[in-house]
């Protein structure tokens, strides 16, 4: 048996079709028991109160299946819910992933660069060699927090990218020429 809300219109036209005839039949202008009595004979009541009860059975019916269909639904929509949040979660493990994999770039090698002198007190580079150029990216986009840090040390550490020798060229002449701009006009 399907639901549909036409059959419960359907019905309650029945019920009011059938209440009407009573009250047509009996020529009385509500239901009142005593009046029922005096005025309507057995026959057509019993008639009625057949009619009247086979209604009243389809409509508990159609009401168990409608109720059937509620639950049916509702726990549909809790296994919907519950997939919505599976994938959810998934999602958000797939991004903690990624986040953790950018906030932690893979060090491939580190070696320092230039030779050591025995009296020399001056800090040597180190080249480390990371796995992408994503994460190289990544890493000097995020070289002034050290700038900011509360830590001394980490204050006098600076990060450059690799580069060639005319790179390493171009780049001195554009830090000279910002250095002359700011002298030249220092507002």
């Amino acid at each position: 048996m399907d639901f549909f809300v036409t059959a419960l219109n359907e019905m309650e036209e029945n019920l009011n079709s059938v209440l009407h005839s009573i009250l047509k039949e009996t020529r009385v202008e509500d239901l009142n028991p005593t009046v029922l009595a005096n005025k309507i004979n057995k026959n057509p009541l019993a008639k009625m109160v057949v009619y009247l009860a086979v209604l009243m059975h389809n409509n508990i019916s159609v009401c168990k299946f409608a109720a059937a269909k509620i639950d049916e639904l509702k726990s549909q929509v809790l296994v919907d819910q519950k997939t919505v949040i599976e994938c959810q979660q998934k999602q958000l493990e797939s991004v903690k992933t990624e986040v953790d994999t950018v906030q932690q770039p893979k060090v491939v090698a580190v070696r320092r660069i230039g030779i050591q002198k025995p009296d020399a007190n001056i800090a040597r580079p180190i080249n480390v060699t990371l796995t992408n150029p994503n994460e190289v990216r990544s890493v000097l986009s995020r070289s002034n927090l050290l700038k900011k840090s509360p830590e001394e040390y980490f204050r006098k550490l600076y990060l450059a990218p690799d580069r060639t020798l005319e790179e390493r060229r171009e780049h001195q002449k554009l830090v000279c020429e910002v250095k002359r701009q700011i002298e030249s006009e220092p507002e």
